[in-house]
């Protein structure tokens, strides 16, 4: 029993030696395990395998969640598959090294693959003045800014990255396109000049091509035109859009080769199901339905039953207004990941034939089918705004804002709906919950206090945002504006007004802002002066309320 006993303790006291080395080992097994996990991953990744790629650096990231490395990683995974999440993993990355410069340009970069312009704008916010001198900023700053469609700050910009590295032939190229676009033709024959030296670098020669063959289109140039798209599909591993542009131009040129080309083309591509749905689109999109529905019919039945020709034979049914058929060709078809294009055509059909009830059905299955992901939710409102169905549309942008509210654009598509359609309690509710997901989104909080204002809404908050953005930007011409016309409501037009006359000649004539200007030297007797700046704001189109503002401004008597 002694014995017993004593064997028990020793063996007690052995386990807990064992226990003690694993605790003190589990630190070094994390790392060990997150070293592993990185690697792996990088060697998935770098066979294009992006699943294991991403379930390693997952493991990476469970052994370590500051891990850097899978981070980055996932970073770059997420980016590759064009995943709104890569937003996110960037953002992680700024987090965790918040002095890296890298992170903060990588993070707009990816925001600009993305067509998030206005996140890439912040990111770039928060870039150190100091570091404004770096080529890099100002390349993603044009492309921001081209992105949020202010032309005159990315020739700045580009002006600033030529400056600074005069060597780099891509700031040239993209100076150059840039200034294709522009009114002035001595810019244009200039950027002309630096497409036809870029042509002979071997990295940007097919864009260089490109952009000179569409150049020469635009001024109705057909042998130029010709003779650039000839040479740019002569090219090894031409594209589909490349040989499908000297296609275009073959038939805006009136060319005899043109249909030679098409035959050519049909018969090259006639075993190529997504080539095939190319060019089907190609056809449809200029006016030649009938040519597509023979060429589709003179396909093998195998290539037929190919889920991108029968897609494309459903659009040659859309064309043609053949609803029966498209109903018989898609009702018992199974279209995989591409099923909600189905359902969502049968529900395009039914309604045609007016089967209202199959058309809701299918079109609710076809929303639920899409729901799985950002992009066919976003095929499917492309489906609906091309068809006119005005409400399906705006229902599936809403979705996809509240299930994927990085995705900026949707925000943009909504803002432009509500504005055309003069929608000012739409606008409201789109901007209150942009807010409420990214409430450091300068713009939007601006937007969102200047429609409350103008709709007696949450005036108290709109009256502290106004304040708030006019003191972090008093020269900002529209946050100016909104604390103006906050002062305004609040009793204090004097004030509201020195805020607007602080601002350049050239800022209160902008008619968005001339319009508030005009409201409060109305309502301070200046009608006279008003009356100046109200004729600058009719040149832009105003918001119900802002133009019953206006109007009512108008009528008062001077003082």
């Amino acid at each position: 029993m002694f014995w017993s006993v004593k064997r028990g303790l020793v063996l007690v006291g052995v386990l807990g030696v064992i226990a003690v080395g694993v605790w003190a080992g589990r630190p070094a097994y994390r790392g060990w395990q997150e070293r592993r996990s990185v690697q792996q991953a990088t060697e998935f990744l770098a066979a294009k395998d992006y699943r294991n790629a991403m379930l390693a650096a997952r493991r990476a990231l469970a052994a370590n969640p500051s891990s850097v490395e899978a981070s980055r990683l996932m970073a770059h995974l997420t980016e590759t598959l064009r995943l709104p999440a890569a937003l996110d993993w960037r953002q992680r990355l700024v987090d965790l090294q918040p002095e890296d410069l890298t992170n903060r340009l990588q993070l707009a970069r990816t925001a600009i693959l993305l067509g998030n312009f206005p996140r890439a704008a912040e990111a770039l916010r928060g870039v150190p003045a100091t570091n404004h001198n770096a080529p890099a900023f100002h390349q993603l700053a044009a492309a921001v800014a081209i992105g949020l469609t202010n032309l005159n700050l990315a020739e700045h910009h580009f002006g600033e990255a030529a400056r600074l590295d005069p060597t780099n032939k891509l700031v040239r190229l993209n100076r150059a396109v840039l200034h294709l676009q522009a009114t002035d033709q001595t810019l244009v024959q200039g950027a002309v000049q630096t497409l036809e030296q870029l042509r002979d670098d071997p990295v940007l020669r097919k864009d260089a091509l490109r952009h000179l063959a569409q150049a020469a289109a635009r001024n109705s140039d057909w042998p130029t035109a010709l003779a650039l798209t000839a040479e740019l599909q002569a090219e090894a591993g031409s594209p589909v859009e490349d040989r499908l542009l000297h296609l275009t131009i073959l038939q805006k040129a009136g060319s005899p080769d043109f249909k030679p080309c098409l035959d050519s083309l049909e018969a090259e591509w006639a075993a190529s199901p997504t080539k095939i749905n190319a060019l089907t689109t190609w056809l449809l999109g200029h006016q030649m339905t009938e040519e597509a529905a023979r060429w589709l019919e003179s396909l093998t039945a195998e290539i037929r039953s190919q889920p991108p020709v029968i897609l494309a034979r459903a659009d040659v049914m859309v064309a043609r207004k053949d609803w029966t058929a498209l109903q018989a060709l898609l009702q018992d078809a199974k279209w995989g990941d591409l099923d909600f294009a189905r359902l969502a055509l049968l529900a395009r059909a039914a309604r045609e034939e007016r089967q209202e009830i199959a058309a809701q059905a299918n079109w609710r299955a076809a929303v639920k089918a899409a729901s799985e992901g950002p992009k066919p939710l976003t095929t499917l409102a492309g489906m609906a705004q091309n068809w006119g169905w005005e409400r399906e549309h705006e229902e599936l942008l809403w979705t996809l804002l509240q299930r994927w509210p990085g995705e900026r654009w949707v925000v943009q598509s909504l803002n432009k709906m509500y504005l055309a359609t003069g929608n000012t309690r739409g606008l409201h509710k789109l901007y209150a919950a942009f807010v409420a997901y990214d409430p450091t989104d300068l713009v939007a909080r601006n937007n969102f206090a200047a429609l409350s204002l103008l709709l007696n809404l949450q005036t108290s908050r709109a009256h502290e945002l106004a304040r708030e953005l006019y003191a972090q930007s008093p020269t900002n011409a529209v946050f100016a504006s909104t604390y103006a016309y906050s002062l305004h409501l609040l009793g204090r037009t004097a004030e509201g007004l020195q805020a607007l006359e602080a601002l350049s000649p050239t800022q209160l004539a902008q008619p968005n802002i001339a319009a508030y200007y005009g409201v409060l030297l109305a309502a301070d007797g200046r009608t006279d002066e008003a009356k100046n700046y109200f004729d600058l704001a009719s040149k832009t189109r105003l918001l119900p309320e802002e133009q019953l503002l206006v109007e009512a401004a108008r009528k008062m008597p001077a003082k």
